[in-house]
């Protein structure tokens, strides 16, 4: 039931009504760390052990940080974490917590989902 409930927020999430003739926007390192400080990986991983892209979108005329944060897998790599266009964002649609989305709304500064990918 979680698993349907992150799909369709995805599926909305993708289908995000554009503000002012925008799709997509870029987030400040500033909502970008408030966004890192509340948001909680998944048990047992550490935020520090992702390479973390985030990217702007609208979500109901709101702005929302959309992150895709990506496990590394090189020892002693530092992660790194980069703000993208939307297009940019790392695409992977496997990989279990390995590869997390997470979803911040700009206007209440509350992270509103922490997902897992799916397992092939």
């Amino acid at each position: 039931m979680r698993r349907a409930g992150v799909l369709l927020l995805s599926a909305l999430l993708s289908c995000g009504a554009a503000v002012a003739g925008e799709a997509h926007w870029l987030p400040s390192h500033s909502d970008v760390e408030k966004l890192e400080a509340q948001a909680k990986p998944p048990k047992g991983y550490r935020l520090d052990q992702y390479d973390r892209s985030y990217s702007g979108t609208f979500v109901s005329d709101r702005k929302v940080i959309e992150g895709h944060w990506i496990q590394v897998r090189t020892p002693g790599q530092k992660p790194r974490v980069t703000i993208v266009t939307y297009d940019q964002l790392p695409q992977v649609m496997d990989g279990g917590c390995s590869v997390v989305t997470v979803y911040y709304d700009l206007a209440t500064a509350k992270v509103t989902g922490v997902a897992c990918n799916g397992v092939a």
